[in-house]
């Protein structure tokens, strides 16, 4: 029966004194019957107290289990004639302590776990007695199958590096973090790396009182990195061999393709001379079916010009042109002349912003702008007039990360052109920069396959890139990324 309880308690127990006073406590908190009678029991027949501690509870609470810690001491009260004849309970609820324990030793077999796995060694100094305890991994490192006094490690230290050796720990006074790496000369002549890397920890004053640190055994990486260094080296000097090979075969086949397209170019010339001559005079008095063939031939030699042309372009462009100021809006001004037929053919709407001053190629941005222009005349809606937006915006360099792949070491334009057109699916968005790479039938819409790839390669002339965002029926957004400087 409870004779005394006080207010802390029926906190604890989520009980009011009415409910705890007077009554048996194992009935008003039956729960407790399973953890403690044998307990109280035990007090009540040897008359001695009874320490718990971090001791595991569980109470109900609205019929919910709710788990506890709690430290607890049983002791005995006794009658005048030394019989005892009551238990008191002390209880201290430590639950947020045992939680809290748990996380330390939780983090401290979690940190032990991965220095054990890293095979790191852990060392810890006393800098006013220079005293130093180490682990035996620590000792394995520097060559010991035992402790030994700092000086001894230290003199395992390669003669060369101790210098650096030195200025590490003499600057680690002074920043609070160590860090070096030295070779180590052990007693049995063999060589070996370390990786030193510590905390220096302050008193109250301010002076340095203890270096904790950990060593790590880096000999294989060495080895390693001075095998892939001779590696690359070596290979370096294979690449740079097929390189001025590659270069040399690049060279001539340039040459092949510029000499064979003037080449083909005259024969297409004369197919169209004459099949010009023949519209002109004899291609009434050709039969249905002879004018159909005809005019394929026609078309043919129109395809196999236009391809050798724009072949002629891209072979032609060349990254060591020289550079110049070039007004960008001049430019547009020319390939909106060039395009003027094809724009009112298609009675299209082009928008077109400010757009920079750069140091560019000329020719090589007139060819780019008229190609993604024509691009987006070529694929718009038939029933409705094209729509053109051309914008430009200028990018600081710290945006840069957000454009994978483009090397400029400061500021850039970026140049968009929108159209309502009929779009592609973006999985084919790289596919369209690919030399006769094509998405749609001649028979739908003219071209070589050439235009954007070219203007892909306009673009990695200058530094700069060209990609595409597109959903099919809903038009395309080409952007095009061009170093300011």
């Amino acid at each position: 029966v409870v004779e005394l309880v006080n207010d802390k308690c029926c906190e604890l127990l989520q009980a009011s004194y009415s409910k705890l006073a007077g009554k048996p406590i194992f009935e008003v908190v039956p729960e407790a019957d399973r953890q403690f009678r044998n307990i109280i029991d035990e007090v009540k027949a040897t008359g001695n107290a009874n320490y718990l501690y971090d001791y595991p509870v569980f109470l109900y609470f609205n019929g919910e289990r709710k788990n506890l810690f709690m430290d607890i001491i049983c002791q005995p009260y006794r009658d005048i004639d030394g019989s005892v004849s009551a238990v008191m309970a002390l209880i201290h609820d430590v639950t947020e302590q045992h939680a809290a324990r748990q996380k330390i030793i939780f983090a401290e077999e979690r940190a032990r776990l991965a220095i054990d796995s890293a095979e790191l060694g852990v060392y810890e100094v006393d800098l006013f007695t220079n005293y130093m305890i180490t682990t035996p991994r620590f000792n394995a490192i520097f060559g010991f199958d035992e402790w030994q006094p700092r000086p001894v490690f230290a003199s395992i230290i390669h003669k060369d590096d101790f210098p650096l050796r030195n200025k590490a720990h003499e600057d680690a006074l002074t920043s609070g973090h160590l860090f070096y790496e030295a070779r180590l000369l052990w007693q049995d002549g063999t060589l070996h790396w370390v990786r030193i890397t510590g905390k220096v920890y302050y008193n109250e004053h301010g002076t340095p009182f203890k270096l904790l640190g950990v060593a790590q055994d880096i000999t294989e990486q060495k080895i390693f990195a001075e095998e892939l260094a001779k590696q690359v080296k070596d290979r370096t000097l294979d690449l740079s061999i097929s390189n001025n090979e590659l270069q040399k075969i690049n060279d001539e086949l340039q040459q092949y393709v510029h000499v064979s397209s003037h080449d083909l170019q005259e024969p297409v010339r004369k197919i169209r001379v004459y099949a010009d001559m023949i519209r002109n005079r004899d291609y009434n008095m050709l039969g249905e079916n002879s004018r159909k063939h005809f005019d394929k031939i026609s078309e043919a030699a129109e395809r196999l010009s236009a391809s050798l042309r724009d072949l002629l372009n891209f072979n032609s462009l060349s990254k060591e042109e020289q550079l110049r100021e070039v007004n960008l809006n001049e430019v547009m001004e020319g390939v909106m002349l060039d395009l003027e037929l094809v724009i009112m053919q298609k009675q299209a709407i082009i928008e077109c912003g400010s757009l920079p001053v750069m140091q560019a190629i000329p020719h090589q941005m007139h060819q780019l702008l008229y190609n993604l222009i024509n691009n987006a005349l070529k694929f718009s809606k038939p029933v409705m007039p094209a729509r053109i937006h051309i914008r430009s915006r200028r990018i600081e360099a710290p945006e840069m990360a957000l454009y994978n792949g483009v090397d400029v070491s400061g500021p850039f334009y970026e140049i968009s052109i929108k159209d309502d057109g009929i779009g592609f699916e973006q999985k084919n968005a790289e596919k369209i920069f690919t030399i006769f790479q094509r998405l749609h039938n001649r028979e739908e819409y003219s071209g070589t396959g050439i235009g954007l790839a070219l203007c892909r390669k306009v673009a990695g002339n200058h530094g700069g890139k060209i990609w595409a965002e597109s959903r099919k029926g809903e038009g395309a957004i080409f952007y095009i990324l061009l170093p300011a400087k």
